[in-house]
């Protein structure tokens, strides 16, 4: 069955227009999201209602849209190509919600943030602020979610922006779908016992850590394979003695002499003088930037936002590195979370 102008045209004379946003939505989050669990789960909704809906839209459709493989299911080539007039009605209906938007005197609505917890915790809380003051009826939604996480529900529209970091030379590319506007460079740092025979030197090279037990924050494979490039580089490998989630449990080990770290320049910040920091020469860093959807800056409340975490990142005073780093170069590295 192939989708002619004759036959839609059939079928909205009939009142049976096979446009039900709603289906169109969980069909395009099955295509990117692979299970009828997961889609479940992001919708917050059975698993049960998700099968129901889709095979409702089969029926409208009058076509098989997906396939069994298994414990899986795969869309056919007619489900294919119709997520892909999915994706494009859920772009028009955003732009018409943008136009409608700038006709109204006051910014209002919620804008939904997701944020890697160091920057959450640099720039959220100004955001929030400058948006209450300029824009009361502006509600900022923030989880604290890495990108690996956020990218997704971006792109499903689930989520209007999500702060993400690039660093190291790998290289992945970005959806089509996302915009990246720059915020910061963020300078790595050596993070040191107090009384470390290095914290006396102004600047540390990764060589001279060669012999430390290291410990690193796990909450990022993107971050732990730039560092580990980098000190492979420096001809060692790092012996890892810890591997948390939570930067306190890090920065514990190393106030206690357990260890060293490799932190971020907005880490760095808030342990100096309970722990020793140190600039690494050369220099590695990372750059944060807040992704959005192409198109989205047309809304009132996104633009609004976006300038409110612009304004905060500024307010950093030039970055979070301890000294100006190279400009924000965006196919240097590829996106992932970070502390």
């Amino acid at each position: 069955m192939t989708f002619s102008e004759a036959k839609l045209h059939v079928l909205w004379e009939r009142g049976r227009s096979m446009l039900d946003a709603g289906r169109l939505r969980l069909l395009w989050e099955l295509a990117h999201r692979g299970t009828m669990a997961a889609v479940a789960e992001a919708r917050l909704i059975s698993t049960s209602a998700v099968s129901q809906q889709l095979a409702q839209l089969e029926l409208e459709c009058g076509a098989a849209l997906l396939r069994r493989e298994g414990r899986r299911v795969r869309l056919t080539p007619v489900g294919e190509r119709l997520v892909r007039h999915a994706e494009r009605l859920m772009a028009v209906m955003e732009e018409a919600e943008a136009d409608l938007a700038t006709g109204r005197r006051e910014i209002a609505g919620r804008v939904r943030v997701a944020a890697f917890p160091s920057a959450a915790a640099a720039l959220m809380p100004r955001a929030v602020l400058a948006l209450r003051q300029r824009h009361p009826l502006l509600v900022l939604e923030l989880r604290d979610d890495g990108a690996r996480v956020g990218l997704p529900e971006l792109r499903g529209w689930q989520l209007d922006m999500v702060l993400v970091d690039r660093i190291g030379r790998l290289q992945e590319p970005l959806d089509p779908q996302i915009e990246l506007l720059p915020l910061f460079s963020d300078a790595l740092h050596a993070m040191l016992p107090r009384d470390h025979p290095l914290e006396r030197r102004p600047f540390i090279a990764l060589a001279d850590l060669a012999d430390e037990s290291w410990s690193l924050n796990d909450g990022s494979s993107v971050f732990h394979r730039a560092l580990l490039d980098a000190c492979r580089e420096a001809g060692f490998t790092p012996r890892i003695v810890s591997a948390c989630r939570s930067i306190e449990v890090t920065m514990a080990m190393v106030g206690a002499g357990c260890s060293i770290s490799i932190q971020p320049g907005l880490w760095a910040r808030r342990y100096q003088g309970a722990i020793g920091v140190r600039p690494l020469r050369p220099l590695i860093e990372r750059h944060v930037s807040v992704a959005i959807r192409h198109g989205s800056l047309a809304q009132p409340a996104i633009a609004a936002a976006v300038l409110a975490l612009q304004d905060a990142a500024a307010a950093l005073g030039g970055g979070a590195s301890a000294e100006p780093g190279p400009a924000w170069l965006p196919d240097a590295a590829t996106t992932g979370p970070c502390a």
